[in-house]
């Protein structure tokens, strides 16, 4: 499921002037009985069920069968998905102007100035037609950029495809663990402009700072929920 950044407004006192002209819920959230996990690392596909709807053995079993019948066409579709063409070159829009995004990012600088905030995720949608479906464009996405933490969802009302390296929360035991990443540079063109492009990130103070900031942030996050002193 998703939690969405508008659902702060059921947890804090915050303003609130966004339009809400997307239409899809604050949050959703589905309970499946029989899923499939696959462990990339040890190269193992496992079916998991707990029972809630029939016996988790049973259960187990259609899985099984479910993938076994997969695996024998999936090579077929992967072909297929890759030698079509995903998208034609779409005219891409956002909602914003460049003047506009520009004068934001200059009041933006005037609040930090004047001691008003320290951060803001200045963002803007983007929107465009395309010819594909949502799992063909997801299929490309994670060919271009196998993250770690993507995802696709098919909630009805829309779809989700993400694609993201920075692990948001872990929970294990007793333990909840959370790995912001801030500070981002390109891939270079060969290993030394990699080595280059590193090092120039590593020195660089303004992406330290930002980074030192949201690490704060989150130990504030944390600290809301888990033992007084054990946030490390």
């Amino acid at each position: 499921g998703y939690f969405s950044y508008d659902l702060c407004h059921h947890i804090e006192s915050l303003p609130d002037n966004a339009v809400d002209d997307a239409f899809i819920p604050d949050c959703v959230f589905g309970f499946y009985d029989g899923i499939v996990v696959v462990d990339h690392i040890l190269g193992k596909t496992y079916a998991v069920a707990h029972g809630i709807v029939q016996n988790a053995e049973v259960m187990v079993e259609e899985i099984s069968s479910k993938i076994k019948n997969t695996n024998l066409n999936y090579e077929s579709k992967v072909e297929y998905v890759k030698n079509r063409e995903v998208s034609e070159h779409a005219d891409i829009k956002s909602n914003f102007t460049r003047e506009q995004y520009i004068e934001a990012i200059k009041k933006v600088k005037q609040y930090i100035r004047d001691g008003d905030i320290y951060q803001v995720n200045l963002s803007q949608r983007f929107e465009c037609n395309v010819n594909s479906t949502a799992v063909e464009i997801y299929t490309a996405l994670r060919k271009l950029n196998p993250a770690p933490f993507g995802c696709f969802m098919d909630f009805g009302e829309g779809y989700i495809l993400s694609s993201s390296p920075e692990r948001f929360l872990k929970i294990e035991g007793r333990i909840a663990e959370t790995r912001p990443i801030k500070g981002t540079v390109p891939r270079g063109r060969n290993e030394q402009e990699d080595i280059n492009n590193s090092r120039e990130l590593l020195s660089s103070k303004k992406d330290a700072a930002e980074h030192i900031m949201i690490v704060d942030l989150e130990r504030n996050d944390l600290g809301k929920v888990a033992k007084i002193g054990t946030v490390k």
